[in-house]
């Protein structure tokens, strides 16, 4: 089969991959013609404008019904959680940390007197960035809501630009924006993830190099787009700019396979563009890279297992507690948790793309499938799960967790990817030529099932209040402990808001603890894990005086949520302490000998 043509119901290849032709092998003759041919295509990039305006409209207006924002965007999150409070206190932390002439890039705010690498904690400068006039305006937690209530369509956009690139129709192109900004890997990403659920940017990597390949990008334009987009993804997400990576070298090498001669040689092309605009990337993020790397001997272990966190295979057809109506005792089984168990498709949309392989044979529809099919098993990890159980079969993923800077990736994160392939496979599908009205009917009354199948569950992704308490307003706080005061507070670390906290207080003081992600390894103490657990060791008294002198911190706040073992080991230190709001201060002494 040739290159002319893509199979059963397709359209010609310069319908798909755009015309190669130059403007300057158009002959003199034909120039009354061309400008004629121009004005149609203003006009028609005019409509395609308006339309891409529209489906963008659609996407804000679904993401507003089904996330439903009916709460005060300042006092109430998304999600909700100790990874939310991390990422508010991340969104106001780059635009104060440069404001005060400190180095963003490292912080002694949390785990004092260490560095801790901020780049590591996943800060999504990026998306601080982009929300910084919220962010003076409204405060973080407005930057924070706007940002995840932005993420589902602003992905679905993005997709369904890719599809129209592709010239699929504009019902398949919505369906595929749909498919992907609407995945059951968003809405899981949504219960905190910030840096996982800003997802926007992957098709757009797309669609820069479909439009190269047609010819519609100069060389230095397509270098330069690629190269700010590449960056801006790595200022939101680290692991999902090597992923992408990763999964794009993969799926070109797939359609470089399946292409023709003069396909290939376009594809081909891109090698060395590429090149350059990661070349210009590695010029901005090394120097960021070398400052983590500085860390690098203390930095926390990975925090999750590849293994624990892949795609179950019946996690495709069975849908979790995020999606759906019908709940299922077998998705209760699935390994990870809820927000990472992102991998559902549907069965109708499983149908949909098995037909797309079987019907439609071009070698480039095919290399599509070929591609999503590889990425859908990456998922699945290095062992594969079913139902459940772990079992002996062993994956290709297996090899990569023994890989540098790709070994601590999730594979349940990777459902994002089968997401668009499959958002795109069913475009193309919906889009088939030469069907008849009942034919394209019913392939669009299957769609609208797989649509139904993918939403939410209701309240799945619920509005929560944060803990915000009047003590730690600035100057309530310096009243009662003093500005620049190096402090624990308890609930600690992750089992807490004490992130939250200290941004509430306008970062008026440092704490040896909070959360981003994980804790130094030279934290890796007794004193600490009772802290985290609220287990006290019969040591607990000694050793957190020795903990607290060693690391100069000079008040334990004990707040709201504390455990009542560690409580009551606090008050059995006999420190001096205060009862201050809903807080009592327990006062470090410079020599004591605890009960």
């Amino acid at each position: 089969m040739t290159d002319e043509r893509l199979g059963e119901g397709s359209a010609p290849r310069s319908q798909l991959l755009g015309s190669a032709t130059q403007p300057s092998e158009i002959p003199l003759e034909t120039r009354p013609q061309t400008l004629a041919t121009d004005s149609r295509r203003r006009s028609a990039g005019l409509v395609q404008r308006k339309s891409s305006l529209a489906a963008l409209a659609l996407y804000v207006l679904l993401a507003l019904l089904l996330l439903h924002p009916d709460q005060n965007i300042q006092t109430h999150v998304i999600g909700g959680g100790a990874d939310s409070q991390s990422f508010i206190w991340c969104l106001s932390w780059w635009p104060w940390a440069i404001s005060h002439g400190v180095n963003p890039l490292v912080s002694k705010f949390v785990w004092y007197p260490l560095e801790f690498p901020l780049l590591w904690a996943t800060s999504v400068p990026t998306g601080s960035l982009l929300c910084l006039p919220i962010t003076l305006l409204a405060g973080a937690v407005a930057s924070f809501n706007t940002l995840s209530l932005s993420g589902p369509p602003l992905a679905a956009w993005s997709a369904y630009l890719l599809a129209r690139q592709l010239r699929c129709r504009i019902p398949a192109s919505l369906f595929c924006g749909f498919v992907f900004g609407f995945s059951p890997y968003e809405f899981g990403q949504l219960l905190g993830h910030l840096n996982l659920d800003q997802i926007y940017l992957v098709p757009l990597v797309g669609l820069l190099a479909v439009r190269r390949v047609q010819d519609e990008f100069s060389r230095p334009g397509f270098v330069a787009w690629m190269a700010v987009v590449l960056l801006l993804q790595f200022g939101l997400s680290s692991e999902i700019f090597a992923t992408l990576c990763v999964f794009g070298a993969m799926t070109w090498a797939v359609f470089v396979i399946a292409a023709g001669a003069a396909l290939r040689r376009k594809l081909l092309r891109l090698v060395p563009e590429l090149a350059v605009a990661g070349l210009f990337v590695a010029m901005v993020i090394v120097p960021a890279l070398l400052a983590t790397a500085r860390l690098a001997h203390n930095l926390p272990p990975i925090p999750h297992s590849p293994q624990e966190y892949s795609s179950d295979l019946l996690n495709f057809i069975v849908p979790t507690f995020v999606t759906g109506p019908a709940r299922f005792a077998m998705a209760l089984h699935f390994t990870g948790n809820v927000s990472e168990q992102g991998g559902y498709l549907g069965i109708p949309l499983v149908v949909i793309i098995a037909w797309f392989a079987l019907r439609w044979r071009h070698r480039l529809h095919l290399a599509l499938v070929a591609a999503t099919l590889l990425i859908a098993v990456a998922s699945l990890g290095p062992q594969l799960w079913i139902g459940g159980e772990l079992t002996n079969i062993q994956l290709p993923w297996a090899v990569a967790t023994r890989l540098p800077l790709i070994q601590g990736a999730l594979p349940s994160r990777f459902s994002m990817y089968v997401a668009l392939g499959a958002g795109l496979a069913a475009g193309l599908w919906l889009s088939a030529d030469r069907l008849t009205k009942r034919a394209l009917l019913c392939r669009y009354v299957l769609a609208v099932v797989g649509c139904l199948c993918l939403l939410p569950s209701p309240g799945a992704v619920a509005w929560a209040p944060l803990p915000l308490q009047a003590f730690f307003e600035p100057a309530h706080f310096d009243a009662a402990v003093g500005r620049g005061a190096n402090i624990i507070i308890v609930p600690f670390a992750h089992t807490g808001p004490a992130m939250l906290w200290q941004w509430q207080s306008n970062m008026h003081f440092t704490q040896t603890g909070g959360y981003l992600g994980g804790f130094p390894r030279q934290f890796g103490v007794p004193v600490v894990k009772a802290l985290m657990t609220g287990d006290p060791t019969p040591n607990f008294p000694t050793d957190l005086l020795a903990f607290c002198h060693q690391n100069r911190v000079t008040q334990v706040l004990a707040g709201p949520g504390a455990q009542p073992a560690l409580l009551a080991a606090l008050v059995n230190t006999d420190w001096p302490r205060d009862v201050i709001d809903a807080f009592t201060v327990f006062r470090v002494p410079a020599s004591s000998t605890p009960k």
